[in-house]
């Protein structure tokens, strides 16, 4: 779905290349997991104003 979504597939290899190698800060890789789903979100046309960040990043955080 996602495939021809340029901002989407930017975002998601700047979050991959965040988390390869595990060192990053936890910060930064909240952050790119963030604009990551927002691209998506903006994507889709779905305003994730509405929701906080904890929200997200409690349900699909990589480090718990």
């Amino acid at each position: 779905m996602f495939y021809d979504s340029h901002e989407v597939l930017l975002a998601l290899k700047a979050f991959h290349e965040t988390i390869v190698g595990g060192r990053a800060p936890l910060d930064l890789v909240n952050q790119k997991l963030m604009e990551l789903f927002k691209a998506m979100c903006e994507d889709l046309g779905i305003s994730p104003g509405p929701l906080s960040d904890n929200i997200f990043l409690q349900a699909f955080n990589i480090r718990q």
